[in-house]
């Protein structure tokens, strides 16, 4: 007699998930500029959804919930490599929210989790509050090495990003409409992509259309199921 298959985990609204995704994809979004030819062909570059996923390694995720036709919805987690987020571009910088530090923020815009964050990976760890379709299945908990429990965000912290997310998207989107900001924010990042990416300044857009209102492929707030 066979043995009975173990039944598969499902996700559940605030749970800490891997992925691998890059976190380019939620800050060019942010930007108005995901998948535009007018910014990548141009710089050489490739958009966030074609960058090899291959070459990449998982990271954690918090799982927001589902979008229309059962997409995953998740705000991305980074370390930038140890370095912080005070040297990034501004658009890094208004996104990013630390997750369990030792000092909390002035503005107190933080992410607790429950358990807390390991210690050894809690120097540097960021959230991007910004809801994306990944475009990769979302099936799996992160687990931290030397954590025996899988972190995730409770009730409270769970609503408190949520609403958290919506204030920040409303408000970036706000400072774009001015023409001298959009372009300010866009070239910034555009020329870190570069740099980080080893990859030769070249011909420029003469023009940034940036976002007019819908800065990526669709706004999750307000679409998510069970959040």
């Amino acid at each position: 007699m066979s043995r009975a298959s173990a039944p598969t985990y499902e996700v559940q609204p605030g749970d800490i998930c891997r992925i691998v995704a890059s976190v380019l994809i939620p800050i060019e979004q942010a930007l108005g500029i995901a998948g535009s030819p007018m910014y990548f062909t141009n710089a050489g570059q490739d958009s966030s959804y074609t960058t090899n996923s291959s070459t990449q390694s998982p990271r954690p995720c918090v799982f927001m919930g589902r979008l229309e036709e059962n997409a995953p919805a998740v705000c991305l987690m980074a370390t930038y490599h140890g370095n912080g987020v005070a040297s990034m571009p501004e658009v890094y910088q208004y996104f990013s929210l630390p997750v369990d530090p030792d000092v909390e923020p002035p503005d107190g815009r933080v992410i607790h989790t429950t358990p807390r964050w390991p210690e050894s990976s809690r120097t540097n760890q960021y959230l991007i509050a910004y809801l994306i379709d990944p475009h990769v299945a979302v099936q799996e908990l992160w687990h931290d090495r030397g954590s025996r429990t899988p972190s995730r965000l409770d009730a409270l912290g769970f609503g408190n990003l949520t609403t958290t997310c919506d204030t920040l998207r409303r408000s970036w989107q706000q400072r774009m409409l001015d023409t001298t900001l959009r372009k300010q924010a866009t070239d910034e990042y555009l020329k870190y992509r570069r740099r980080k990416q080893g990859i030769p300044r070249s011909r420029r857009p003469s023009s940034h259309s940036g976002p007019s209102g819908r800065t990526g492929p669709r706004s999750p707030i307000g679409n998510l199921e069970g959040s």
